[in-house]
């Protein structure tokens, strides 16, 4: 089978239209649509059904799709093996990252890394963590700066549905970034530390599911009161102090998403409760790293080091 045709069976399968994976791969979709026919002319099956709103893989295509993939993270450790036997004078690094990491550590990093490399091509995928752990258990990235909770297994979403086996990454943790509470300035809580008595009927900005929310949910339960959720789905930290800002509620957020000021709004530590994230290095298991993977690992230590 054309690994070329694979490859574009995948990023079929990964955006639902023929458009969507000729714009990935920078073909027309009259070329993708060619390709997929003479992929099933070569297999003799039925891959994809085609509709006015997209395409759907047939059971055919997905038995194709999972060797598929299985074959192209293969190519790409083969790939990658054969990469650390050169040097860093070229090549491309595929990095993972999640937005506070990206505003507060990637992007520095970055820049120190194209001072001392500028030969290699970087590809940044900013996203949840759950999602870039899908990326590298696919061999689509080589590494990952991800977080987890004591909530919520590895590999979880937010909707606690397991999208990745946790065996199937290798992580190191980085550092330890603790929740703090965001209160609006004129707020009375703004000018102490806040407790999490204090937090009775408040109204807090998130969901149970976000992140560290179900350990902040047990210990209110465990002094008598059940914390009062407004059941915003804002993914964004800084649009959630925005939402403070403007009187919507209190927020308990990562450390990380309060580096930089914002008008309107108090940050205080969240004093009995030692709520905290992982920040962790992370890459698929069992596979070589190449070069610049080992690199930019050493350049995200030592930032870490550092905060």
């Amino acid at each position: 089978m054309n690994l070329g045709r694979l490859r574009m069976l995948d990023e079929v399968a990964r955006h639902g239209t023929l458009a969507g994976a000729a714009d990935a791969l920078s073909f027309t979709p009259a070329a993708v649509s060619q390709s997929m026919s003479r992929l099933e002319a070569e297999v003799g099956a039925v891959l994809l059904v085609r509709s006015s709103r997209g395409v759907q893989l047939t059971e055919a295509g997905q038995v194709l799709l999972g060797h598929a993939r299985r074959i192209l993270a293969e190519v790409h450790a083969a790939e990658a093996e054969l990469g650390a036997l050169d040097d860093l004078g070229a090549g491309t690094l595929r990095l993972g990252s999640f937005p506070t990491a990206t505003q507060t550590l990637t992007a520095r990093a970055l820049a120190i890394f194209r001072e001392r490399h500028p030969r290699i091509v970087v590809r940044l995928v900013d996203d949840e963590p759950h999602n870039n752990l899908v990326r590298l258990d696919e061999g689509q990235l080589d590494l990952a700066l991800v977080f987890a909770v004591d909530d919520r297994p590895l590999g979880v979403d937010y909707y606690g549905r397991a999208v990745c086996r946790a065996e199937a990454v290798a992580v190191e943790e980085l550092f330890q970034d603790h929740y703090v509470v965001v209160v609006p300035a004129d707020d009375a809580l703004s000018d102490r530390p806040v407790r999490i008595d204090d937090l009775r009927d408040q109204p807090l900005i998130g969901r149970p599911a976000t992140p560290g929310m179900g350990v902040l949910a047990a210990a209110c339960r465990a002094r008598g009161f059940e914390p009062r959720f407004n059941d915003y789905y804002c993914p964004d930290y800084q649009g959630v102090r925005a939402l403070v800002a403007a009187g919507e509620g209190l927020a308990i957020v990562p450390t990380m998403a309060v580096v930089r000021p914002l008008p309107g709004v108090a940050t205080r530590r969240l004093e009995d409760l030692p709520l905290r994230r992982r920040v962790l290095l992370a890459r698929a298991a069992g596979g070589p790293q190449t070069p610049a993977a080992v690199e930019m690992s050493r350049v995200l230590r030592a930032m870490a080091a550092t905060l």
